[in-house]
């Protein structure tokens, strides 16, 4: 396992993933704007950081899981984001459900800046986050990068989707979106 491992983003999902994480015995330094949210994973474990830098200093991993595409640029690519900060050959898990071109930005930017990459957006519910039975479907160009997240992976959740190049995570997860939504109002219209 990677040396440090920080997670930001730690609402209604990313809350009890973090948990989960903590649970196997993984320290993790975590943030949130949210400090009740932070302090709730505080509580269970986790590292507190008062802010986005002091999260992510000498981090070897970078979970993100936040609620839109600004929210993900706006951390990951602001002067003060954590692109700027990290060092050569971290990884960023971009676990957020953001457009594709919003990933595709960050992922080419961390190319840039000799950054790894990853997106694996969660699939099914809260209460499966809770759990620990969370779905990922992830994105990912090296076998090496997926292997560092993997024991991350498997503490949040019990199902991981490979969809092929960075990029493709994101992608199966908007069509899935896009597919369950689809078959709720065709449903909805059939009833009514």
């Amino acid at each position: 396992m990677d040396k440090k491992v920080s997670f930001i983003g730690l609402g209604a999902m990313g809350g009890p993933m973090a948990t989960n994480i903590i649970k196997k015995g993984i320290e993790l330094f975590v943030y949130d704007i949210d400090e009740n949210k932070k302090n709730k994973v505080v509580k269970e474990g986790g590292l507190p950081s008062n802010n986005i830098l002091d999260a992510v200093k000498d981090s070897d991993i970078v979970i993100t899981m936040l609620p839109a595409t600004e929210q993900v640029k706006t951390v990951l690519l602001g002067e003060n984001g954590v692109i700027n900060n990290l060092k050569k050959d971290s990884l960023i898990l971009d676990m957020s459900t953001i457009s594709p071109k919003g990933s595709d930005e960050v992922a080419k930017i961390c190319r840039e800046n000799e950054l790894r990459f990853i997106d694996a957006p969660v699939g099914r519910l809260v209460s499966h986050a809770i759990a620990g039975e969370s779905l990922f479907m992830v994105g990912c160009d090296d076998e090496k990068d997926f292997e560092r997240v993997k024991p991350l992976l498997d503490a949040m959740g019990t199902s991981i989707i490979r969809c092929g190049k960075v990029g493709t995570g994101i992608r199966a997860k908007v069509v899935n979106n896009f597919q369950i939504l689809s078959i709720a109002q065709i449903t909805a219209e059939a009833l009514t």
